[in-house]
Parts: C-alpha cells; sequence; structure tokens
C-alpha cells in the first residue's frame, strides 16, 4: 500500500505530460500555464515527501534503528515497504533531487542579477523602453530583483526592421511578461522539472505558454489578430537572419553580438515556440472551454491525496510499532520477547 501510494506522484508527473498538449490548446494560455505551473509544483512537492516517508519506512525496518526509536521493525510485511537497503538508496535520491533544487534556485538568483547587469547604465526611453545599439534584430523583458523594476530591452536593429505597429505590439508583449511575473512561472516550473525530470515536458510548455499569454494581451492591446501574428513571425525571422550576418562579419562583444545570450533568465518575444504562436494568433479567438481543466486540476489533487494517506498510514503503523514495545528494567523489550514474564515493573 505504501508503495503504490508513492508512486502515485511519479505517475502523476507521466500523466501531466500527457495532459499538457490538450489544456494548452483548449484552454486560454493564462490559465493553462497557472493550473500546469500549480500541478507541477504540487506533483515535484509530493514526490519528494511520498519518497522521503517511503524510505523512512524502509530504513526503520533495520532492527537496530527501530530499537533505538522503540517500535517493531515490521508491522506489516505486506504494506509494500521496501527493505532498508532500498531506503538508504532513495535516500541517496531524495538528497540528490534537494541538492538539484537548491543549485537550480541559486543559478536563477544569479542569472537574474546577472541579465541586468549591461544595460544598468542605460537610461529607458520616455515609455519605458531601454534601446541598445546592436545590429542583431532583438526584444526581451529583463525582470525585476530586489524590488527593481524590470526592464524592456529593444536593439537598434528590431527598431529598423519592424514598422511602428509592429514595435508597439513587440513593446506590449514585452510590458504583459513583467505585469504578469511570466519570469516566475517559468522558473517554478523548471524547479519542478529539477525536482522532478518527468515534469520537464511540462516546463517546456509552461515556457511557451507565457509567451502565447503576452501574445494574446497584445494582441488585444493593438486589436488586431493578423498584425500579431505577422509580427512575431517577422520579429523571429528578423533575428536569426541578423544573427547569420553577425556571424559573416563578425561582433566585437557578446552583448552587442546576440544581446539576449547574456540573459538566460530573461523572455525573448523572438525564439519560444514561434510557430506555434503564429498558428494560435492567426485563427479567430475563441473562448476557452473550462471544462478542460478539470483533468489537471484531479491530478493535483491526486497526489495531494496520496501524500496525506502515506502520511497518515506512516503514523498509524508507527503508533501500532510503539504500542507493542514495553520497557523493562531501563531496555525497550517486544512484548513477544516477555512472554509470561512478571509484568509489575514495566511501563509504557
Amino acid at each position: 500500500m505504501l508503495l503504490a501510494l508513492a508512486a502515485i506522484p511519479v505517475i502523476a508527473g507521466v500523466v501531466l505530460d500527457l495532459l499538457a498538449g490538450p489544456a494548452s490548446r483548449r484552454l486560454a494560455p493564462a490559465t493553462a500555464v497557472r493550473l500546469l505551473v500549480a500541478a507541477a509544483g504540487t506533483t515535484a512537492l509530493a514526490t519528494a515527501f511520498c519518497l522521503a516517508v517511503l524510505a523512512f519506512n524502509a530504513v526503520t525496518e533495520n532492527l537496530a534503528i527501530a530499537r533505538i526509536g522503540h517500535w517493531i521493525p515490521t508491522v506489516d510485511p505486506d504494506d509494500g515497504t521496501p527493505p532498508p537497503i532500498g531506503g538508504a538508496a532513495l535516500l541517496v535520491v531524495i538528497i540528490a533531487m534537494l541538492t538539484a533544487a537548491i543549485v537550480q534556485c541559486a543559478r536563477v538568483l544569479t542569472a537574474t542579477a546577472r541579465s541586468r547587469l549591461p544595460f544598468r547604465h542605460l537610461a529607458p526611453n520616455e515609455d519605458g523602453v531601454t534601446v541598445i545599439e546592436s545590429p542583431i534584430a532583438d526584444a526581451f523583458a529583463v525582470p525585476g530583483l530586489l524590488g527593481a523594476p524590470g526592464r524592456i530591452v529593444i536593439t537598434r536593429g528590431m527598431l529598423q526592421t519592424l514598422d511602428p505597429d509592429e514595435i508597439r505590439f513587440l513593446v506590449a508583449h514585452e510590458r504583459s511578461h513583467l505585469a504578469n511575473h511570466h519570469q516566475l512561472l517559468v522558473q517554478a516550473a523548471r524547479l519542478a522539472a529539477t525536482t522532478n525530470p518527468l515534469l520537464v515536458p511540462v516546463a517546456r510548455r509552461a515556457r511557451t505558454l507565457t509567451e502565447r499569454w503576452a501574445d494574446e494581451d497584445a494582441a488585444a492591446r493593438i486589436a488586431s489578430r493578423g498584425l500579431a501574428a505577422r509580427t512575431v513571425a517577422r520579429a523571429a525571422l528578423a533575428r536569426m537572419s541578423s544573427l547569420r550576418d553577425g556571424d559573416r562579419h563578425g561582433a566585437p562583444d557578446r552583448v552587442t553580438a546576440e544581446p539576449s545570450a547574456l540573459n538566460s533568465s530573461a523572455l525573448n518575444a523572438t525564439t519560444t515556440g514561434v510557430p506555434d504562436r503564429v498558428r494560435a494568433l492567426s485563427r479567430a479567438y475563441q473562448p476557452p472551454r473550462l471544462r478542460h481543466a478539470w483533468s489537471v486540476v484531479a491530478v493535483g489533487l491526486a497526489v495531494v491525496v496520496a501524500s496525506a494517506s502515506i502520511a497518515t498510514l506512516t503514523q498509524a503503523k508507527f503508533e501500532r510499532a510503539a504500542s507493542d514495545t514495553v520497557t523493562a528494567h531501563g531496555r525497550v523489550y517486544w512484548v513477544a520477547e516477555l512472554g509470561d514474564h512478571d509484568g509489575d515493573d514495566r511501563r509504557r
């Protein structure tokens, strides 16, 4: 039973991968990414928790450890608890998962801090956009850090490539990233995938969905889905073309050659899921069908129930184990060991 419950969050990771595609097509991008990130985060936490509880059950089956804790080592041999050596292996896996999560958090904070350095001396325009002198056509949003506002960065190469209406769409797109804190959603999904690698496809889907969310916000602002689709396609082609030209002629430094190269934490409108985004913007807006959200919600609820159940079963198991031990003459005995021994000096 314990092993089956611990497997539910692992299975949930696979199920979420299968549901991510339909959810992204049938729900509004804003709804889909919030649900998927919440479900992925819950699944990752439940995975670590259930494996930790299973490892604890397994390790405490060892006779010496059981005596230290004053419980019998095996209350139910058929409860699915792995042997102590299996528990030790699970502990190694859990430590690796936690280490990977801590390293990922450190990388995100470092990347966010470094992403602001190349532009810290540049003052934004009146509309809050920072223009940098680079021939590479690029546009991206740099998230804020420690109370500092985020930045929208557009290169001179992009300004010379697109017309004013298209630039207006790009700026609105990047403003949506900053206003809706898309970077937090993207990094939360990456952190969940770091903890549970089965969630990597969900994290990738979440990244694309944040771009589609920003596309829809910007398209509504400029009131033209056709213009939005054209801008996304033209901006992506312009970036690739300018990068090829830069490679042929050589570039003096990385920031001039590719401004977003130093910004792994930046949200770039021209690099993620461009074909899918263009197809979505080329279609007429369709109201989302919220009934398709329940499948993702059900996965999240399943892992929560599994976590609560495995915790409850484990607590009950060790309560029964402790009740089958007694302390006599300063030593812990199992009831079966004492037999008909005079129990006047026993105490719980």
